[in-house]
């Protein structure tokens, strides 16, 4: 991240902060505060903020897409799946769902479930390139080199 962009993420933090003190019932201020945190690196700041906005907004797709993402960058990998599998329960045409969804199977190695997920991504978005790579690679890490 260059310094001018730490710069404005640090003021943008400042200022998100600056709205949940004065609304702390807003669940976008502490959406946009998590956006800031993870663009910064601060994974486990971003997580808190999401779950705080989730805990407001229980059911926000953005909210928790980008929560499944913090957590599978963290590393825990079943947050990530319940996050994912509750954005394509409440919006069950986000390709990109399913696709992260199928990354976080690939991690696990549970091939079968990142086939099927990829799958579904690109039956949604057939024009999906990385959804085809993370596929191709599911099929040979599962031994099935001749589906790739």
């Amino acid at each position: 991240m260059s310094m001018l962009k730490r710069e404005i993420t640090k003021n943008a933090i400042i200022y998100y902060k600056k709205a949940i003190e004065l609304n702390p019932y807003e669940p976008e201020n502490y959406y946009e505060l998590a956006n800031a945190y993870f663009e910064k690196g601060e994974n486990e700041n971003a997580i808190i903020s999401y779950e705080k906005s989730i805990d407001l907004y229980p059911d926000h797709p953005a909210t928790l897409y980008n929560l499944g993402n913090a957590y599978t960058k963290k590393g825990d990998y079943g947050n990530a799946i319940i996050s994912f599998v509750k954005v394509i329960e409440l919006r069950p045409n986000n390709d990109n769902a399913y696709n992260n969804l199928g990354i976080v199977y690939d991690k696990i190695g549970d091939y079968e479930k990142a086939i099927d997920t990829y799958e579904k991504a690109i039956a949604l978005n057939p024009y999906d390139a990385i959804a085809y790579n993370n596929l191709g690679i599911a099929y040979a890490k599962n031994g099935d080199i001749e589906k790739q």
